[in-house]
C-alpha cells in the first residue's frame, strides 16, 4: 500500500501534465481492484495538495478511471469540508457524468450551503450529459444573484444547439427562470432574434413586451434601438423605465437616435427620458447639444422646454453643466431661475469637487445676480458648501455680503458651527445695517451656547456697533445680560461699556462725539451713528424690581445645566439671573434648584456663594 501511495504521489508529482494521464493509467490498469480502490482514494488525497497543478493531474486521472472513481468520489462529497478538495470532487464527478452524478448534483442544488451551491454550478459547465441544461434552468432558480448569471452565461455557451430546449423549458419556468432564459436565447440569436422580438414589443401583452424587451437588449444589436425608443411611450410606466435603462446599455451607439427622436418628439415625458439617457451616456459632452436646444427657443411652450432639458442636465454631473445652469440664474422666469438651483444642488452633493470652482469664479467677481441663486444652491445643499460663506470676510458688495447672511440665517441654529458664527460675529460690526441685524437676530436663535463668546468679543471689539448688537442679544438671551456683561469687563479692567468705543490712540471717548472713531477706511465700520449708544449698566447683580417672565421647562432645564456644568463664573451669575426673574415656578422646579444650589455651594467662590444665597431668598420668598 505504501509501495502504491509513492508511485502516484511521485507520478502526479514529476510527470508532465501531457503524460500524467497515460502513465498512472497504466499503472491503474495492472492492479487488482481493491489496489484499485486504493489509488482511488489517494488521488482523492491530492484535491487538497499545495499546488493547483497537483491537484489538476489527479482529477484528469480520476475522470479517465471514470465510473469506478464515482462512488469514492460521492463518499467523499457527503463528508469533506476542505474547499478545495470539495471543488474538485464536484470538478471530476461533472467531467465524469452519469445518472448517479446528476441525482447528487440536482439534490446539492437545493442546498442551504450557498458556497456548495456554487461550486455545482459552476461545475455544471464541465457536465457531459444531456440533462445538463434542466440543471442550469433549476439552478436559475438560486436565492443568489450571482449564482443565476454564472447558470445563464454557462447556457450561452452551449449556443444554438440551445435554443430549441430552451424554447421549450420557457413555457413551464418561473419569473426569474423565464428572465434568465429569454436573455440567454437573445444572446444566442444576436441579430436572427431582433425581428421576432421586435414583433412581441408592438403585439404583445405587458409581460411579452417586458421579456421582449430584455431578449432584445441581450441581442445588443443597434438595428434594435427604435424599438426601444418607441417604448418610451408605451402605456406601462414599467415598461417605459426599462427602455430608457436599456438604451443607456447601447452607449454611444443610442445617442444618435435619441437626439433625432427628441428633437421631434410632441410628449415632454418621453421627450424629458430621451434627453436624460442622453446626458447619462455622454456625461459633459452632452452640454453643448442642450445648450443648443436652450438657445434655439423654437418650441412653443419654451419655459416648459428649459425646465426638462435643465432635468437633463442634471443627470451629466459636469462642471460645464454647472456653468450652463448658471447662465439660467439670468433667466426671466422664476420657474426656470429655480429649476437651475434644484439641479446644481443635485449634481454638487454628488460631485462637490466640480462644483465649487465655478461657485468660487463668481464670487471672486461679485455678480450679484448670480452669486443671489448660488446661495440658494448651498441652502439646499449639505454642509460641503458652506466654504462660500468664508467669501463674507472679502467681498465689498453690501447686497452680497448681506444675502450670505441671509443665507446663513436659513440654516438651523444647531448647524451654526464655529465657521459659521465667525461670520455672523463679523456681521454685528458690518458697514451695512440689515447685515447687523440679520446677524444678532440669528446669534440671538443660539441660545447660551454663544454667551461666553460674545462676553470674549465684547472684551475685544472697539466698535460701537459690535457694543450695542452684543448688549441686545444677552438681554434676549437671559434676563439682564447688559448687567452681567458689564460685570464681566470690569474684571477685564474695563470701568465702563463706553470705554470700548476709546480708539487704539486712547482719544476721547464716544459720549464726546463719533469724530474720536477710526476712519471707515482704517476700520471697515462705516461713520453713520451707531445702532445705538452703549448704556451705563447697574452695579448689582441682583435686582429687586425684576420683571416677571415666562419660562418653559426647557429653558429652566437649560439654565440649572449651565450653573453645573459651565466652567466660567460669569455665565453662572446670569443663569441665577435668569431664574431670579421667573416669578411662578411649581414645586418641581423648586426642588430641582434646591439641590443645584447646595451642590453649588460646595465648591463655589465666596462672590458666587453670596449671589446664590441672595438668589434662594428671592426664588424661595414665598414657601
Amino acid at each position: 500500500m505504501n509501495n502504491l501511495r509513492e508511485t502516484v504521489i511521485e507520478g502526479i508529482s514529476k510527470e508532465p501534465l501531457e503524460t500524467v494521464e497515460n502513465t498512472l493509467m497504466r499503472v491503474y490498469n495492472h492492479l487488482q481492484l481493491e489496489q484499485r480502490y486504493i489509488m482511488v482514494r489517494e488521488l482523492i488525497t491530492l484535491f487538497s495538495a499545495e499546488k493547483w497543478l497537483e491537484r489538476k493531474k489527479a482529477s484528469i486521472i480520476l475522470a479517465s478511471i471514470g465510473k469506478d472513481a464515482v462512488n469514492p468520489m460521492l463518499k467523499a462529497l457527503q463528508t469533506e469540508e476542505n474547499r478545495d478538495t470539495l471543488y474538485w470532487l464536484m470538478h471530476t464527478l461533472m467531467a465524469v457524468g452519469g445518472p448517479e452524478v446528476l441525482a447528487v448534483f440536482e439534490h446539492l442544488l437545493d442546498h442551504p450551503s450557498h458556497q456548495l451551491r456554487a461550486y455545482v454550478i459552476q461545475n455544471l459547465e464541465h457536465l457531459k450529459h444531456p440533462a445538463k441544461l434542466s440543471l442550469l434552468i433549476k439552478a436559475l432558480n438560486d436565492p443568489i444573484w450571482q449564482h443565476r448569471k454564472t447558470a445563464s452565461e454557462i447556457i450561452n455557451g452551449l449556443g444554438m444547439s440551445a435554443v430549441k430546449q430552451l424554447n421549450t423549458l420557457y413555457k413551464n419556468a418561473t419569473q426569474d427562470q423565464r428572465f434568465w432564459i429569454i436573455k440567454s436565447i437573445g444572446t444566442i440569436l444576436r441579430e436572427k432574434g431582433v425581428d421576432p422580438f421586435c414583433k412581441f414589443v408592438i403585439k404583445g401583452d405587458k409581460e411579452a413586451r417586458y421579456f421582449a424587451l430584455v431578449a432584445l437588449a441581450a441581442t445588443r444589436e443597434e438595428h434594435a434601438i427604435p424599438i426601444f425608443i418607441k417604448s418610451l411611450r408605451d402605456k406601462e410606466w414599467y415598461l417605459r423605465f426599462q427602455a430608457a435603462n436599456y438604451l443607456e446599455g447601447f452607449g454611444e451607439k443610442a445617442v444618435p437616435h435619441l437626439m433625432q427622436y427628441a428633437q421631434r418628439e410632441k410628449n415632454c415625458s418621453a421627450r424629458l427620458t430621451a434627453y436624460k439617457v442622453i446626458a447619462r451616456i455622454q456625461k459633459g459632452e452632452s452640454v453643448p447639444f442642450f445648450r443648443g436646444l436652450l438657445k434655439s427657443g423654437s418650441r412653443d411652450k419654451f419655459e416648459e422646454e428649459k425646465i426638462i432639458i435643465m432635468e437633463a442636465l442634471g443627470e451629466t454631473g459636469s462642471r460645464a453643466a454647472v456653468e450652463l445652469l448658471i447662465d439660467m440664474f439670468e433667466d426671466d422666469k422664476w420657474l426656470v431661475r429655480k429649476e437651475a438651483v434644484r439641479m446644481i444642488s443635485r449634481i454638487g452633493n454628488r460631485i462637490p469637487e466640480e462644483v465649487l470652482p465655478v461657485f468660487r469664479g463668481y464670487f471672486d467677481s461679485e455678480m450679484e445676480n448670480p452669486c443671489y441663486w448660488i446661495l440658494q444652491v448651498v441652502e439646499e445643499s449639505s454642509s460641503v458648501f458652506h466654504e462660500i460663506y468664508h467669501y463674507y470676510f472679502k467681498i465689498r458688495n453690501d447686497n452680497i455680503r448681506n444675502a450670505i447672511v441671509q443665507s446663513v440665517c436659513t440654516l438651523s441654529p444647531d448647524r451654526f458651527d464655529d465657521d459659521i458664527l465667525a461670520v455672523l460675529f463679523a456681521g454685528l460690526s458690518d458697514p451695512f445695517w440689515p447685515v447687523r441685524k440679520m446677524s444678532a437676530e440669528a446669534i440671538a436663535g443660539v441660545g447660551m451656547r454663544v454667551v461666553q463668546p460674545l462676553l470674549n468679543l465684547a472684551a475685544t471689539r472697539i466698535d460701537r456697533n459690535t457694543c450695542h448688537w452684543v448688549q441686545q442679544i444677552l438681554q434676549h438671551i437671559v434676563p439682564e445680560g447688559v448687567r452681567a456683561l458689564t460685570n464681566f469687563l470690569r474684571e477685564k479692567g474695563i470701568s465702563d461699556l463706553s470705554e470700548l468705543c476709546i480708539n487704539q490712540n486712547g482719544d476721547t471717548s464716544l459720549r464726546q462725539g463719533s469724530s474720536c472713531l477710526p476712519s471707515s477706511a482704517e476700520t471697515g465700520i462705516n461713520t453713520q451713528p451707531a445702532d445705538k449708544p452703549p448704556v451705563q449698566a447697574p452695579s448689582d447683580f441682583i435686582d429687586t424690581t425684576q420683571v416677571n417672565i415666562t419660562y418653559t421647562d426647557r429653558q429652566v432645564k437649560q439654565f440649572l445645566e449651565e450653573l453645573k456644568h459651565s466652567e466660567f463664573e460669569e455665565v453662572k451669575f446670569m443663569s441665577l439671573q435668569s431664574l431670579c426673574s421667573i416669578r411662578s415656578l411649581d414645586d418641581s422646579h423648586n426642588e430641582k434648584i434646591r439641590k443645584v444650589f447646595d451642590r453649588l455651594r460646595q465648591k463655589a467662590s465666596e462672590e458666587l456663594k453670596r449671589a446664590i444665597d441672595e438668589a434662594a431668598s428671592k426664588i424661595f420668598s414665598t414657601d
